[in-house]
């Protein structure tokens, strides 16, 4: 079944020349290979962030060898691989052109239309109101970088999907003349590999320093972690802990503690990541 264009929905016009590339290219991959186009696009995800995140293990052969190894299974689901990896390669190249034109999400209104799951809860923010949220919180970040003890802010996503909410804020630190390089690091996780392997390729094309994981954020599993190359060209010490510090439980027969609204910002726990 063919994608029309209009069913994809654009966060900005400056996307449409790449939208209407994608989807013609993405229609061609289905027609020759038979796939569903969530097929295709998960592949084309999967692909754009096995290639960007070879530069990321250069120093480790062992993780180089076992990315490569997952490319190639992707090549070799392909049943005719030079016209498809092709189609893939000019995917990518309009992903690269969106984010060129304005960075905002652009990769967000393609998966919800094709490859969203109602089993995992996903719901995509609209843009309008992820860069609202993102003003209100922000509004002056040169004193939240003031008030922290290192050069740089720390933010965290635990539900990033494909980075949609991430980059409406970082529109906005960027408005305000924040390097997203140097003087920010996210920490982002998301339990879907496909919407990890997104915000990845999204975050790494724009500039941004992060560590994106996939992973639970609730179990607090991790099953894969990438810097982009931000992060690594600009390396900034953030510490993780391997598991939640918990308080004990009461003793049977204890009286029931009155709840407490908790800071949702305190001011103690601006400096940290978790």
């Amino acid at each position: 079944m063919a994608i029309k264009r209009n069913d994809v929905r654009l966060n900005t016009d400056a996307h449409r020349p790449a939208r209407d590339l994608f989807v013609e290219r993405i229609n061609a991959v289905c027609s020759r290979e038979g796939w569903r186009p969530y097929e295709a696009l998960t592949h084309t995800i999967d692909a754009a962030f096995r290639a960007m995140r070879s530069a990321t293990l250069q120093f480790q052969p062992e993780k180089l060898a076992a990315n490569e190894a997952a490319y190639m299974k992707i090549v070799d689901r392909c049943r005719k691989p030079s016209e498809s990896m092709g189609d893939i390669a000019a995917m990518m190249g309009a992903i690269v052109t969106a984010l060129e034109a304005e960075p905002t999400d652009f990769i967000g209104p393609i998966f919800e239309e094709l490859a969203a799951s109602s089993h995992l809860g996903q719901f995509f923010t609209p843009h309008a109101l992820s860069r609202l949220m993102a003003e209100l919180i922000m509004d002056n970040p040169h004193e939240m970088l003031a008030k922290t003890k290192r050069r740089f802010i720390t933010l965290q996503e635990p539900a990033c999907g494909v980075g949609g909410m991430v980059l409406a804020s970082c529109s906005v630190l960027r408005s305000h003349g924040i390097n997203l390089a140097t003087q920010v690091h996210w920490t982002m996780v998301d339990v879907d590999y496909t919407a990890a392997a997104a915000a990845y390729i999204q975050t790494n094309l724009c500039g941004i320093s992060a560590d994106v994981f996939h992973g639970n954020t609730l179990a607090l599993k991790t099953w894969l972690a990438t810097p982009t190359l931000a992060a690594i060209l600009h390396t900034k010490r953030v510490r993780y802990e391997a598991e939640a510090k918990l308080p004990p439980p009461p003793p049977p027969g204890a009286p029931r503690r009155k709840p407490v609204q908790l800071s949702l910002f305190a001011e103690e726990a601006t400096d940290a990541a978790v």
